[in-house]
């Protein structure tokens, strides 16, 4: 790797999600041929996890800079959840969420880290999955995501995203 090398490998899905619609696969080749999307928010799906029924989590999130591939600085209102209707007593606080901006990456210990749970309310007719949705002050350049799953331990490993699907909202008057 270059001069900036993090020892972390700079990775892209290149796979069209069938979860994610027939628009998918023709998104994917405007993808290829881009090397950066110009918007004002992200949101990320959160589609399944490596098998836990009820709770799906992350370490980190940050998005990254087109030009020199560096995170963008986050602020906890920028990022908002939009959870599956819940059972009662299971709502997260918004401290919760700023978990996933504190800059702790590379970490087993869970003050650190974002869960969210993910069994709808019985008595809910459609599941919704949970999402996250990052907006940003003024239309910038992306040039990737990163995201460090949930690993407090290997059992609760089973918790972190294993699928995610991402939209990005773009600028149409910029």
């Amino acid at each position: 790797m270059g001069e900036e090398d993090d020892s972390r490998p700079f990775t892209c899905a290149n796979i069209p999600n069938p979860l994610l619609g027939a628009e998918s696969a023709i998104l994917q080749k405007k993808v290829e041929r881009a090397s950066s999307f110009f918007g004002l928010a992200i949101e990320v799906m959160l589609v399944d996890n490596w098998g836990d029924p009820s709770h799906m989590g992350l370490t980190s999130i940050a998005l990254l800079d087109a030009a020199n591939r560096q995170p963008i600085a986050l602020r906890p209102d920028q990022v908002t959840v939009s959870l599956p209707a819940v059972l009662e007593g299971d709502l997260m606080t918004p401290g919760e969420v700023a978990k996933l901006i504190d800059g702790v990456d590379v970490t087993t210990d869970e003050s650190h880290m974002w869960v969210c749970p993910t069994t709808p309310h019985p008595h809910s007719s459609s599941p919704q999955l949970p999402s996250l949705t990052i907006t940003l002050d003024t239309p910038t350049s992306l040039g990737g995501l990163r995201v460090w799953n949930y690993n407090t331990s290997m059992e609760e490993s089973y918790k972190g995203v294993q699928m995610c699907g991402c939209v990005f909202i773009v600028c149409a008057f910029c």
